[in-house]
């Protein structure tokens, strides 16, 4: 368990997240396993305030992270 690239990459995000003090709340298939349905999923999904992704972005842009779709909050590890 835990070894999956989507696991890896929650781990590492949530890392940053928390170094930097930002808040986030994990959402979709990750948070239901967490409450015992489990779905298998390939994406990370979490809602931030819009001021602490902004704060993220100018951060974590091309050092890991890429805008898949520009100007939005959708974003790739890119590691």
């Amino acid at each position: 368990m835990g070894e999956a690239d989507a696991q890896k990459a929650l781990y590492k995000l949530t890392a940053i997240l928390e170094q930097e003090g930002l808040p986030y709340a994990i959402i979709g298939a990750f948070a239901l396993n967490e409450y015992g349905h489990r779905r298998v999923t390939v994406d990370v999904d979490l809602v931030m305030r819009e001021e602490d992704l902004r704060s993220f972005k100018e951060r974590w842009l091309g050092r890991g992270y890429a805008e898949r779709a520009p100007g939005t909050g959708k974003l790739v590890d890119t590691e």
